[in-house]
């Protein structure tokens, strides 16, 4: 009697398991439908080549990240903003990023069309303090750190206001940038 060369159907049945658990993967890993938030910092300073000695600090939301990042004295900062797109998408997609004097100077609101969150970054010059958010009905108080920098993501609706003051309570304008 010889032995059987064929193969068993659980076999081939495993084998497809696996290939795709892998192809998943791969996927998975390259971006393609998205990087997920706890990759967010490993893409920035890989693809921002951001120094390992620079902080990266930001805000992740259901609809986008925006992330600040910075060496110990403050002397410079590189930004990162990413949207996670409506539809087939695991994670987040960078939309823009780089230096820019306005995160630098005061403080950079971003708004991207169809989105219902907005951004808000600086590297907290004006020493921002707090931040209210006015909804009519209520008022939300942020309190912020005024020795660092900070990033913020809140709702986008007409009937709100935000309201930014500095440690004397003075108030600190936005500049709006749409994305």
């Amino acid at each position: 009697m010889e032995p059987s060369t064929r193969r068993k159907p659980s076999d081939l049945i495993a084998a497809i398991i696996i290939g795709c658990i892998f192809l998943a993967a791969a996927i998975y890993m390259t971006g393609i439908f998205g990087i997920p938030s706890f990759w967010l910092e490993k893409d920035i300073r890989s693809s921002q080549k951001i120094s390992d000695n620079w902080t990266v600090e930001g805000t992740v939301s259901d609809q986008m990240a925006i992330y600040l990042s910075y060496p110990e004295d403050q002397s410079d900062c590189t930004y990162s903003f990413y949207l996670n797109r409506p539809g087939l998408s695991f994670g987040y997609f960078f939309r823009s990023g780089g230096g820019s004097s306005g995160v630098s100077e005061y403080i950079e609101e971003i708004v991207a069309e169809g989105y219902t969150d907005r951004a808000f970054l600086s590297m907290n010059l004006a020493k921002v303090a707090r931040v209210e958010v006015n909804y009519g009905s209520k008022v939300e108080t942020i309190e912020i750190n005024s020795e660092k920098p900070f990033t913020l993501i809140l709702p986008v609706s007409e009937e709100e206001t935000v309201t930014f003051y500095d440690t004397d309570g003075n108030i600190v304008e936005h500049k709006r940038d749409f994305n």
